[in-house]
């Protein structure tokens, strides 16, 4: 009987003892997972802003091409007039 108060109050101590020496680093830890916790909300963050980006970089690099051809179409359109323009300047002098 008297061995197990012996052991049991070694246990207690070593029971004392880790609580003393990783409460600390539990402690470290509950820290170091809350900022892993804020930098995975503000990677989901900047990636939905990413994602944003990208989808209006695509739709303006699609409506330059739309302008583009619009500019082409009208440039079409003039070249003729401007032609006609120089004829009658040229000929006029």
């Amino acid at each position: 009987m008297n061995d197990n108060v012996h052991i049991s109050n070694w246990l207690a101590i070593i029971s004392y003892y880790i609580y003393i020496y990783t409460l600390p680093i539990f402690r470290q830890y509950e820290k170091l997972t809350e900022i892993a916790e804020e930098k995975k909300a503000d990677f989901a963050k900047f990636e939905q802003e990413d994602i944003k980006c990208r989808e209006d970089l695509k739709h303006t690099k699609e409506r330059q091409k739309k302008l583009v051809k619009s500019l082409e179409k009208e440039r079409a359109k003039v070249r003729p007039m401007l032609y006609v323009l120089d004829c009658t300047q040229t000929s006029s002098s």
